[in-house]
């Protein structure tokens, strides 16, 4: 969930901006915005009149007036909030949604509310609709050559069900794509502030990374609560195993998300599995097949083969100078044997 909260407020402050020259020139006092809840999720069924209140709060030193308005989103595999135009997708639930306040004058350290109202119609789509509600500064800020509008995001998922609460549908894959081996290069050891450091994870600590895809096949959204990849040795030159916790994440229907699951500082030589658990209650998780790995420090095995292969070409050229010399000594004529000699 603060995963996909950052990643919305992230998106909303690149929103680019147009300004004149007065603008560009001007130091506009600092801008520090924020809205909660950041991300709504309901239930809801058709016909059903849906409220709720926004909470926005400026916490910079000088007053900002907001634009606030509505907008369709969608999140890539990458965990990106794409905004798109309000109503341009099917799922979208803008044409239901209305808006107590377009415009807020805010005051420094001030709060304000703005109530979202969603009226769902009778025949509305079983299924999850989506929503954005953006409140977006028309000061602009200047960042180097990059001038753009602060700006901030509730994302909200609405699961339409039926009235006796069947219809939504919550079912999902995992599916590890691959698990990598890796070994930081010479080049990184070089540049290392602590060279004994990378040298020493070079040689013998390698980082096995799990990819792992979560899709959503049902029809309504699911969160991730818990859960995470296992790696499992059933041999080791080292630690024999390692779990790392998967992320909180809100997926949508038809959308996939990856999940980078990395071991740091793993055996030198293993053999093992890679188990992903998600969970999306506190008891159920999404089946996936482990997947096995192997860790062979090939860089290693290399480096030595070569020094080996240089200590036995030197010792060869060394014998063979040695099996030389004798050679040409016991060749020599003996002095008391050559012509002439004796009396």
């Amino acid at each position: 969930m603060r995963r996909l909260t950052t990643m919305a407020m992230l998106a909303a402050v690149l929103l680019a901006a147009g300004s004149g020259s007065a603008a560009s020139g001007a130091t506009p006092p600092p801008i520090s915005i924020g809205v909660a809840p950041s991300k709504l999720q309901a239930n809801l069924h058709p016909g059903q009149l849906y409220k709720t209140d926004l909470d926005i709060y400026n916490k910079g030193n000088g007053p900002v007036v907001l634009d606030v308005f509505l907008q369709d989103y969608t999140i890539s595999t990458d965990s990106a909030v794409v905004f798109k135009p309000a109503g341009s997708l099917a799922q979208s639930a803008a044409p239901w949604s209305s808006l107590s306040r377009r415009v807020l004058h805010m005051p420094a350290h001030s709060h304000g509310r703005v109530v979202l109202t969603v009226d769902v119609p009778h025949d509305a789509a079983i299924g999850t609709h989506t929503l954005a509600v953006l409140f977006r500064s028309r000061q602009v800020k200047a960042s180097g050559n990059v001038q753009y509008r602060p700006a901030v995001a509730s994302l909200m998922a609405a699961g339409v069900e039926n009235a006796d609460g069947t219809g939504l549908v919550l079912r999902g894959q995992v599916v590890t794509r691959s698990v990598a081996v890796h070994w930081i290069s010479l080049k990184d050891v070089w540049h290392s502030s602590d060279k004994v450091g990378a040298a020493i994870d070079w040689l013998a600590h390698p980082t096995v990374t799990a990819n792992v895809e979560v899709r959503n096949t049902g029809n309504t959204f699911f969160n991730i609560i818990k859960g995470g990849t296992d790696f499992t040795t059933t041999f080791a030159a080292g630690s024999r195993g390692y779990h790392v916790a998967a992320p909180t994440y809100t997926i949508l229907p038809n959308s996939v998300r990856t999940l980078t699951m990395t071991w740091g500082h793993a055996p030198l030589l293993a053999k093992g599995t890679a188990e992903t658990r998600i969970y999306y209650n506190t008891s159920s998780h999404l089946p996936v097949e482990t997947t096995p790995f192997m860790i062979i420090p090939w860089h290693l095995i290399i480096v030595v083969s070569v020094l080996l292969a240089v200590v036995v070409l030197v010792w060869g050229r060394r014998r063979a100078r040695r099996g030389g010399g004798r050679r040409r000594k016991a060749s020599a004529p003996s002095p008391w044997l050559s012509p002439g000699a004796g009396v």
